[in-house]
């Protein structure tokens, strides 16, 4: 009942709910969606510059400097940028192979 249901890269909904079903484990959002898989990809000074960023924009949206779609717009991608700083990881940074955190190799 619960198949993979012909996803080309070997998973789906129905196939990681049975999944959780059949082996009686505890599946959280991060299972389903398989966002346990992602590393952080992003160091602390960038997540600051985002985190500052997201108040600029914030503040001139706040004292209407900036008004009309493109606020709108600055807003998206503030909320972005917020979503990306708490969780460290940037799907951008992952799709270009782009990583500003320190490795364990590097002294």
């Amino acid at each position: 009942m619960y198949e993979k249901q012909g996803v080309e890269n070997g998973w789906s909904v129905y196939s990681l709910l049975g999944n959780c079903l059949r082996t009686s484990k505890t599946c959280s959002v991060f299972h389903l969606l398989n966002l346990n898989k992602m590393k952080k990809n992003m160091a602390l000074a960038d997540r600051i510059i985002r985190l500052l960023i997201v108040v600029l924009i914030g503040l001139l949206f706040y004292i209407q400097i900036i008004g009309g779609m493109f606020a709108f717009i600055l807003l998206a991608l503030g909320g972005i940028f917020l979503l990306t700083s708490f969780i460290g990881f940037c799907p951008l940074y992952a799709l270009f192979g782009i990583s500003t955190c320190k490795t364990k190799d590097q002294n």
